[in-house]
């Protein structure tokens, strides 16, 4: 008996060592919902193994480290798909596949509306209707975003940012909104919002004026200038006179604005209201959002466009009227 026992110890002290469990041999959770992974260019293993920590996905960030170092795993950019209650065996499994998530770019200065358009041609939503429902009616259906819950209006336009994303096709609208809203958390760094106090403006104002810098602006190096030109203006008390917060009213974008566009009776037509209009008139990019939060040095007051992209910087209005008379005979329709 004596001898049965010593064997058996043996037996189970020696067996894990020459047959040592592998992650697959571990018992699966149920699995859940699918969830969207992302990794962006440059990650490394750290990185990746705290969001997925972050997420629920994994419970110890330092075991899956440790067998992604194991395995030798390599990262490449892009979308997963994976799964809630995922052994940590399938989900580096996943990661060594190709990236299986849809590649929507979001350009800089669209309206939701245009967002939704370009959901809907990729196949990631299939519904236009639900996504602008969701957007306009975001600060009650995101409230626990960081900023959202400050925004005056119940529309998150403005804050969907845009940037290359991978997503699944049919996707749900609100994770898609969400995921944008998870970006525009992002780009807003402390350094931004130090500058709130000294511009007099909150993060909305801020944001608003931003989304005006994208539309009226071609080249990004204008871009803190023409913020300038603006609070300049809006110091003075002087409207903003912006064409392109009267084109956000219009059906369709137009190249040139009539007289009668610019009689539209709204607090959006900057024309006819001082201040800022009451919200961002299309989703800024990060060179927009930062060109408002640090404007130019400069005490411009108007500009024009040259009609190559570019504009003309005048500080009276003597030299603006000079300006638009040379670029554009005096028709011209950018006036600040």
């Amino acid at each position: 008996m004596r001898f049965l026992i010593v064997g058996v110890a043996l037996f189970l002290f020696l067996y894990p060592i020459f047959h040592p469990l592998s992650l697959s041999d571990l018992p699966h959770r149920p699995l859940g919902n699918s969830v969207g992974f992302y990794i962006y260019p440059g990650e490394g293993v750290n990185l990746v193994a705290s969001k997925l920590e972050g997420m629920g996905l994994v419970k110890s960030a330092e075991l899956f480290i440790e067998e992604a170092k194991r395995v030798r795993l390599s990262f490449r950019a892009g979308g997963y798909i994976l799964k809630e209650g995922m052994s940590l065996y399938d989900i580096i499994e996943a990661l060594k596949r190709r990236p299986t998530l849809e590649k929507v770019t979001i350009p800089e200065g669209l309206t939701a509306s245009e967002i939704a358009k370009i959901l809907l041609r990729k196949e990631i939503i299939s519904s236009e209707s639900e996504f602008l429902l969701l957007v306009n009616k975001g600060k009650r259906y995101f409230k626990s975003f960081k900023y959202i819950g400050d925004i005056p209006s119940e529309s998150v336009e403005g804050y969907l940012f845009p940037d290359t994303y991978y997503l699944p096709r049919r996707s749900s609208p609100k994770g898609v909104i969400s995921l944008m809203l998870e970006r525009f958390e992002r780009s807003i760094t402390e350094e931004m919002l130090k500058e709130l106090p000294k511009l007099g403006f909150s993060l909305h104002q801020v944001i608003t004026l931003a989304s005006i810098i994208e539309r009226e602006g071609q080249k990004e190096e204008e871009y803190p200038i023409i913020s300038a030109v603006f609070y300049n203006r809006l110091k003075r008390g002087m409207r903003l006179e912006s064409c392109a917060t009267v084109g956000y009213l219009l059906p369709e974008r137009k190249g040139r604005l009539s007289i009668n566009d610019l009689k539209i009776d709204s607090p959006y037509n900057t024309y006819l209201y001082g201040g800022l209009p009451p919200g961002p008139i299309c989703n800024p990019g990060l060179k927009a959002i930062r060109a408002s939060f640090f404007p130019a040095k400069v005490d411009y007051l108007y500009f024009v466009s040259k009609g190559d992209g570019s504009h003309h910087f005048s500080r009276t209005y003597e030299e603006h009227i000079e300006a638009k008379n040379r670029y554009l005979g005096g028709a011209g329709q950018r006036n600040p």
